[in-house]
């Protein structure tokens, strides 16, 4: 059985972030969250602008369905708990 794996791109926007430290506190929790999700591998390309902030998301699971799930459970976790604009977010299926 082949797996399922969808990549979520994330741009966020750190309005009045001041330090790439200040971004790393503000973004810490949500890494934490996702790195305890199963199937989930995130990186950030992170640059030098403290208020500008890229994550690549790599879901993989053992369904179709079961990456859908995840990936919109994601999704909904971004826009709801991290303290940032999310400028940009697609899904792309691998």
């Amino acid at each position: 059985m082949t797996p399922d794996i969808v990549l979520l791109n994330v741009s966020f926007r750190l309005d009045g972030c001041r330090s790439l430290k200040e971004r790393r506190q503000r973004l810490g929790g949500l890494r934490q969250r996702l790195g305890r999700e199963s199937g989930v591998a995130l990186c950030e390309h992170a640059g030098d602008d403290p208020e500008e902030s890229v994550w690549s998301i790599l879901i993989v699971a053992s369904s179709r369905r079961g990456a859908t799930d995840l990936a919109g459970r994601i999704e909904r976790d971004l826009e709801s708990r991290v303290d940032a604009v999310i400028q940009d977010l697609t899904r792309e299926w691998l």
